[in-house]
This record gives structure tokens, sequence and C-alpha cells, in this order.
């Protein structure tokens, strides 16, 4: 399940070409090939209230979710019981979405559920509050955030392949983000949407919302770029990586 609300939404910036991926997170494309995530204020709020008016809201979403289900594995095994649980959330938090995750270990089935702000980090607090007010039965079982996969053999869009054995990466990480460029060893059109959005794709797959939110800026170079002596890693090691990056989002 990835966690990224897309939008065939374009606007200009500064006169810069903008893709809107969430409403808070857009991709800006700029020379020679970088995606830059910006944090947008779409509007402002009383903190104090909306923390009240959050945990409200979650504890009667909770008592729904006790009211209507009885264990997750009924929950993660009727698709309908999932879509009216999933409804009623939306009725509390139309920005948050839910998933689920089965687990096979030694023949028995565990499921864990999670909570996912779609990438807007302006909502991770909601996603914690979330998850915090979950009923103590189940609370080991309830996680934040849509969580890390495995990285893919190929990066594919169009009809076109990328191993990813062929993508390396460098990083620098700041105060609460953490630039990366990838150099990759395939000739790509600058603006080509089927790219982006299959990287983009990709990366929140692998890396997971959390860890992929620390990231500001994504550059792309073609791997002739690198500079005599730069020191880049594989793009397997990427998760590693950010996750020793101690940003708190």
């Amino acid at each position: 399940m990835i966690g990224y609300n897309r939008t065939d939404q374009f606007c200009i910036l500064n006169s810069e070409f903008c893709i809107f991926l969430t409403p808070n997170n857009i991709i800006n494309m700029k020379a020679p090939f970088v995606l830059l995530f910006t944090l947008l204020s779409l509007c402002g709020y009383s903190r104090d209230n909306n923390k009240i008016n959050t945990d409200t809201s979650a504890t009667s979403f909770w008592n729904y979710f006790q009211l209507h289900v009885e264990t997750l594995q009924k929950l993660t095994g009727s698709k309908d019981l999932l879509v009216d649980v999933s409804q009623e959330l939306h009725k509390y938090f139309p920005e948050i979405g839910m998933g689920y995750l089965l687990n096979y270990n030694n023949g028995k089935q565990t499921s864990k559920i999670f909570f996912t702000a779609n990438g807007d980090k302006e909502n991770f607090p909601t996603v914690r509050a979330i998850v915090k007010a979950a009923p103590k039965s189940i609370k080991k079982n309830v996680i934040a955030f849509n969580p890390p996969s495995y990285l893919p053999d190929s990066l594919k869009f169009d009809d076109k392949v990328i191993s990813t054995n062929d993508i390396d990466f460098s990083y620098k990480k700041g105060k609460k983000e953490t630039n990366i460029t990838l150099y990759i060893n395939f000739n790509l059109e600058k603006g080509d949407r089927q790219f982006e959005q299959a990287l983009i794709k990709m990366l929140t797959e692998y890396l997971g919302e959390y860890e992929f939110a620390k990231i500001e800026i994504i550059t792309i170079l073609n791997t002739d770029s690198k500079k005599p002596g730069e020191r880049t890693q594989k793009l397997e090691k990427l998760q590693g990586a950010v996750k020793s990056m101690h940003v708190k989002l």
C-alpha cells in the first residue's frame, strides 16, 4: 500500500515547473535534474484546540473500532470490514489513511494495522495521536506510518527499465532534512513524469513513509557526472543510511 495521494495539478512557482504530489509537498524541477520537496503552509490553526479535537476524534474512532472489530485477524481477513473502518476513520480524519500488514511465522499469522499521513509531515502528529489512543488490547499491533519494504531489482517506467544495481547515491545531512544525489547509469530526459512518479513510488515503498520524509532534495545525475574520488554507495544501502539520520519529524 502506498501512502502518497497523487494529483494532476500543475503550477508555476518562481517561474519553475512544479508537480503536486500531496497538498503540502511539491516536486520542483531545477537544472540539472532536481526533485525538491518543499513544505507549503496552507492554513493556520490553534495548536491547543487542534490537539483537543484530535484526541477526541481519535477516541471516537477507536470506540467505533472496538464495537465492530473483534480481532485484527477478522479485520484484515475481510475487505468489506476494512473498507467500513477506513470510512469511519475518514469521518474524523479525512487526511489520514490506514492499511494492514500480514506476516506468517512458523505457520502462524500475525496482523498489524498502520496509519498514514500520505507523506504530509504536517499530519504526522495526527497519526501519532491516533496510534497513541489505540486500545491496550491491540496497541502492540498498531503502528504509525506506512512501513518500509524491499528494494526491487529494477525501476520500470513507460517501456524503460533501470536496474537498481545501476543506481548509486551520496547524501548530505542537515539538522532536519537530508539532501541526496542519485547517480543513474541511464540517459534520462528532463521532466519525464513517468520516471519521476516511478522513482518516488519506489523510494517511498523502500524507505517507508517516515524515513522518506527526512529527504528534502533529490538530485538526479548521470553516473558520468561523479566527481573524481567522490564516495558513493549502492542504492540498497540507502535505507540504512536514512535510518541512521537522527531527525525527529
